[in-house]
């Protein structure tokens, strides 16, 4: 969610004119890698219990949706439909093969709630409030385009942050605490 909200001034502050087309890509295809990223724990959880015959089958069977998505969405959308493709096929990618991984059918909406909903609903609200800080108060300080564009990254980056955090620890306040707990480990002197 971050790296969408923060591709619009980020490819203006690094890129040239010709490349701002590529903006709505990128946003596109971070959101559809949000689940994607989702799904790498689950590839190693899968591997841990040495279930990698059904890993293989899961992965190699999701080629099976892949090609036929991608197709229809360049034939329908051209490159902005084939970016949805994509994003679409991670996602439910990631839905199957949390499926077999949890090997839990029936709870299988229980599971997806604890592992998904929280991070989703956190990041959805993070990326809203940030993007509104950035975009709607920053262009309101008269700068140009380039410290506009710095400033924007910033106020993106870290409000976004602080409200993620924020709202993890209301939404899955054990998850909050035993990362506080793992950081501090971490630090010197503890």
């Amino acid at each position: 969610f971050a790296m969408s909200a923060i591709a619009d001034p980020l490819v203006r502050l690094l890129f040239e004119p010709r490349w701002y087309d590529a903006i709505q890509l990128i946003q596109i295809i971070c959101l559809g890698m949000t689940f994607r990223s989702m799904s790498w724990p689950i590839a190693s959880l899968m591997k841990a219990q040495g279930r990698f015959r059904t890993h293989m089958l899961v992965v190699g069977g999701s080629l099976l949706f892949f090609f036929p998505l991608t197709i229809l969405g360049t034939v329908l959308g051209s490159v902005v439909g084939l970016t949805i493709a994509v994003s679409v096929f991670y996602t439910f990618a990631t839905i199957v093969e949390f499926a077999f991984a949890l090997k839990r059918p029936r709870r299988l909406l229980v599971d997806f709630r604890d592992v998904f909903l929280s991070p989703l609903v956190a990041g959805l609200l993070a990326v809203a409030v940030a993007c509104a800080a950035g975009y709607l108060l920053v262009p309101r300080t008269g700068l140009e385009d380039v410290p506009l564009y710095i400033v924007q990254c910033v106020v993106i980056g870290t409000v976004g942050a602080i409200v993620y955090i924020l709202g993890i620890r209301q939404l899955s306040p054990d998850v909050f605490h035993e990362t506080i707990q793992r950081i501090r480990k971490l630090l010197p002197g503890s």
